[in-house]
């Protein structure tokens, strides 16, 4: 398909649909210093891994304080529970096993989790990318794990829960343990992490193509497609598959297996003339009534009703892709059943020659929450498609296939109440897909992540629930014009979605996210020169800082960040060996999110949003003042406006101040010595930048200032900055008891690391 938009008018709806192509690629996500919320409330249960990952990750837990513990099966008492079953050596066929393992886990908890939160982690060993480089094999199958602990985060809002793709590269249990530890323990709010063995933090980042590109039908080797080609595909005797077959079958007529469960018998004349589901059922109903015989169960009527309107399906689909010009064999096979399915094959082949292309769309739904299903509804979703896959690509392993192509799901990538077998399957095939194509480069082997159609699975009734929530339905006639399009393409480090309404599938607002935040002077000895009347201050900047941490999560692949309406309500004090524990939230909204900071007793402290744009408030000019004055004295500290200690006296000099403003020089962290890592702002730099908004507003208005609150904060450099920096204060207005201003620091060309605009700097009491 065009990564422009397809503009279609959709059945049943008055809108147009458009089709959006994403992309899905591996970003780098600094650790953001957050302890997830959950970790250290309550019991933790480490599942064994087999290696001693487990055992030495509770030591150092343990060592922090956590009550942590090693187990074999969760209680349905736990409080927390980290799965290592996905570090484990596997086959293909164990790497199945532990993704039905993790689901029993999350089982476990789920009833307790759903209701009073808890802290659900999974770890797996699929690269450290979520399988997006297709370096992990036979591991590749491990790959349901991640989809598990994205679908139970919408299921539990109040829980916690992170999906750790943590590569082990031959490293010892006690390294793995460390990276997992310190993940644990600092690694926030964010669901999806990768680890990689040389220490990069990675994310998956989800991507809209917003402009058309030339390369989508040329970037990727083509298969060959003919009508001497013989084409196995699963799922496609009915629904989208079956659309998407009769596509292939129009464009290329190659000759086509289909395979399927049903048996596409004749029916019984009385029921030719019943048209839907409901008039097949009257149907026997009556029959049964006019012979006489025993009345069936209702359970019973709908089951031979459906299967009776299923097998109506494949006869015409059957009918369809002969009028097009295919050969066409139906073989009612379980593809589950290796055996079963690798006899039918031969006998394919024995009439027709060997099978040339795949095509996996087979799958059901049974959507309920993880607490209510069961094990066996767990594996009539998950089994149809992955031990599908299994056995058509151990079925087809000596045959010369120039494409494979599977039907994946958008609920891989975000995960999807009620649906987390199926969300798990689908991200198998991602993984897999990736694999396999690395071990068969001739072959390409493709997975897209579609959004849910005009049919197939989604019933009127889902159709109208998905548009009522503003979810677009890819029309089927477009949606086969776009598999044809994508056939054969494999994209290297990449995985595709597609969907209606490209807009709508990303995940929407209604999750609220927390994070621990502590401040003591024991590991922050800095904090001590931060003193206002005899108490401890936590600095703004400092606060800052996390709240950055905290939105970069949001959006660790966007360049430029922008935090909107940063307000304090009052101040954090810190009392030697009392460290405070604050919780910070995240709640998406429908134009960013909302993030907090409250103290032990839930009182907020402060807050501010994500947002996109400063709406026209940029102040554009930062060049040096026209007429500055001096200051008045040379040490800036010298001012009773400003209380620092050392640790804190960044500001290295006061170059001049006017009416219009302020120029100055500051240094960072690092100039500093200040303790911890800092990947996401300068909090040293940044306090200094507010120092000299003191001071100015000492001069024009004689107050001496604290800043309260800040309009809009723009970050176009992350970490710890080069010093020293040329810092620029423009005032906006003074009033009675407060100045407001814009604040910069700047790089040596005048280009702006940071933005403050509208700082507020209300008088200090």
């Amino acid at each position: 398909m065009s990564t422009a938009p397809a503009e279609t008018v959709a059945a049943g709806t008055s809108r147009t649909e458009r089709l959006v192509r994403y992309t899905v690629r591996e970003v780098p996500a600094a650790l953001p210093g957050l302890t997830p919320y959950g970790l250290g409330r309550g019991r933790l249960f480490v599942t064994e891994d087999g290696g001693g990952v487990a055992t030495a990750l509770v030591e150092r837990l343990t060592a922090r304080g956590i009550d942590a513990a090693v187990t074999g099966e969760v209680p349905p008492e736990a409080d927390g529970v980290v799965f290592l079953g996905g570090l484990r050596e596997v086959t293909c066929q164990e790497a199945i096993a532990v993704n039905r393992e993790a689901f029993t886990a999350a089982r476990s908890v789920a009833a307790r989790f759903a209701r009073h939160g808890g802290l659900f982690v999974s770890v797996q060993d699929t690269g450290g990318d979520f399988g997006l480089g297709g370096r992990q094999g036979d591991r590749a199958w491990l790959g349901g794990l991640a989809a598990l602990a994205r679908t139970v985060a919408k299921e539990w809002p109040e829980a916690t829960v992170k999906a750790i793709d943590c590569e082990r590269a031959g490293r010892d249990p006690g390294r793995i343990a460390a990276a997992l530890a310190e993940e644990l323990c600092h690694g926030g709010t964010l669901l999806d992490v990768g680890l990689h063995a040389d220490g990069r933090r990675t994310t998956p980042a989800v991507e809209a193509e917003q402009a058309p590109s030339p390369r989508w039908r040329t970037e990727f080797q083509r298969p060959v497609l003919d009508s001497e080609s013989v084409i196995v595909a699963t799922g496609g005797a009915r629904g989208i598959t079956a659309a998407a077959m009769h596509a292939i079958a129009r464009a290329h007529r190659p000759r086509i297996v289909l395979i399927g469960r049903t048996r596409p018998a004749d029916e019984p004349p009385l029921l030719r003339a019943a048209g839907d589901e409901n008039a097949v059922r009257r149907a026997i109903v009556e029959d049964r009534l006019r012979s006489g015989g025993p009345m069936p169960a209702p359970a019973e009527v709908g089951a031979l009703a459906r299967r009776i309107i299923t097998a109506r399906e494949v006869r015409r689909t059957v009918a369809a892709l002969l009028d097009a010009g295919s050969d066409v064999r139906y073989l009612p096979v379980d593809v589950g059943d290796a055996g079963a399915l690798g006899e039918a094959l031969s006998r394919v082949r024995r009439e027709w020659g060997p099978v040339t292309g795949l095509v996996h769309g087979a799958g059901v739904l049974a959507d309920l929450p993880v607490e209510a299903k069961t094990a066996a509804v767990f594996d009539r979703v998950f089994d149809v498609k992955v031990q599908g896959l299994r056995s058509l690509l151990a079925a087809t392993a000596e045959d010369p296939l120039s494409f494979v192509y599977l039907f994946s799901s958008v609920a891989a990538q975000f995960g999807n109440a009620g649906q987390s077998d199926y969300a798990m399957a689908n991200e198998v095939f991602f993984q897999v897909a990736a694999a396999e194509s690395k071990r068969r480069p001739q072959c390409p082997i493709t997975a897209i992540g579609w959004g849910p159609w005009q049919g197939g699975m989604v019933t009127p009734e889902l159709a109208g629930h998905f548009r009522g929530s503003g979810v677009g339905l890819v029309p089927v006639e477009e949606g086969a014009r776009a598999v044809l399009a994508t056939l054969g393409t494999a994209p290297p480090g990449r995985r595709i979605l597609v969907a209606a309404d490209g807009d709508q599938v990303l995940p929407r607002a209604g999750r609220s996210r927390k994070a621990v935040l502590r401040f003591g002077l024991d590991d922050r000895p800095e904090l001590r020169d931060h003193t206002i009347g005899g108490d401890t201050v936590v600095p703004l900047a400092l606060t800052l800082d996390r709240l950055v941490a905290a939105a970069r999560e949001l959006h660790p692949s966007r360049h430029e960040l922008v935090l909107a309406d940063l307000r304090v309500f009052r101040r954090l004090t810190v009392e030697p060996g009392r460290p405070r524990r604050l919780t910070l939230t995240v709640a998406d909204g429908p134009g960013g999110a909302d993030l907090k900071i409250s103290d032990e007793n839930g009182k907020p402290c402060q807050a501010a949003r994500t947002t996109t744009a400063v709406s026209g408030e940029l102040y554009a000019d930062w060049s040096p003042l026209v007429r500055p004055e001096p200051l008045g004295h040379a040490d800036p500290y010298a001012s009773d406006a400003l209380f620092h200690g050392p640790m804190f006296r960044a500001l290295k000099s006061v170059d001049g101040v006017s009416a219009e403003g302020a120029d100055g020089t500051v240094t960072g962290v690092r100039e500093r010595g200040w303790s911890g890592r800092y990947p996401h702002t300068d909090p040293a730099a940044v306090d200094a930048a507010f120092q000299l908004g003191v001071l100015w507003a000492e001069h024009v208005s004689g107050m001496a200032t604290l800043p309260m609150a800040v309009r809009f904060v723009r970050l176009r450099t992350s970490g710890a900055l080069p010093h020293p920096l040329r810092c620029a204060v423009r005032g906006r207005r003074t009033g009675a008891d407060h100045v407001v201003c814009d604040i910069a620091l700047l790089d040596p060309g005048g280009g702006a690391h940071v933005e403050l605009l509208g700082v507020s700097l209300i008088r200090r009491p």
